[in-house]
């Protein structure tokens, strides 16, 4: 295939961090292996012809865990959720998200594509909380390369007030979005409707409406 011809090259970028229990990371994991499974998602990938897609899981450490795959089809979808399914958590340290964002960018340079457009999924369930790269210059990078940054705040810690909040005015860049998860448990949910905006560009209930 010719990489020219992706739409869209997306760093899903997932929050491992200490405050994120194994079981509130199995949700996460299992919630990425669920969207891509989902048809109205793998519907949204064929009809933009092809995406390139990478995961990297972060905390004051960034380890890719599933390297640059190209998805064209549901086949493609599904056995990059067989991928993700078999990740083991790579690490448990601190909240460093502008440094995440760092390591989304430099990411790209692996793709092998020339997408379209070039998109940061980033999920959390908390505020950067040290690092030597802060958010707002990480954000500041992204806009410069012209890469949309798109969030999936995870609310439900009470110490972490507003998270949806400071995810749209500090994290989301380049005409982002943000889409709010309740709680761990809608963490698949959010995601799925996520991914559809991300990919196809439309509403993710149109997309699922179509027969």
């Amino acid at each position: 295939m010719d990489l020219a011809s992706v739409a869209v090259a997306l760093v899903m970028l997932v929050d491992v961090s200490g405050s994120i229990d194994n079981r509130e990371y199995e949700l996460q994991r299992n919630g990425i292996v669920a969207a891509f499974e989902d048809r109205a998602v793998q519907r949204a990938i064929w009809q933009q012809r092809a995406i390139a897609v990478t995961v990297i899981e972060w905390s004051d450490t960034q380890r890719t865990v599933v390297p640059w795959r190209v998805l064209s089809d549901a086949d493609g979808a599904v056995r990059f959720a067989g991928e993700v399914a078999l990740v083991k958590r790579s690490s448990s340290g601190a909240t460093h998200l502008g440094e995440a964002i760092i390591a989304g960018l430099e990411s790209f340079a692996a793709c092998g594509c020339e997408p379209e457009r070039r998109v940061l999924d980033v999920s959390g369930d908390g505020r950067s909380n040290g690092g030597k790269v802060t958010v707002t210059v990480a954000r500041v990078k992204a806009e410069t390369a012209e890469v949309m940054i798109n969030g999936l705040p995870i609310l439900g810690d009470p110490s972490e007030p507003e998270l949806d909040e400071y995810y749209k005015q500090e994290v989301i860049a380049g005409g982002g979005f943000a889409i709010v998860a309740r709680d761990f448990a809608d963490f698949a949910r959010a995601l799925r409707q996520k991914l559809a905006r991300e990919i196809a560009g439309v509403d993710f209930l149109r997309i699922a409406s179509i027969p």
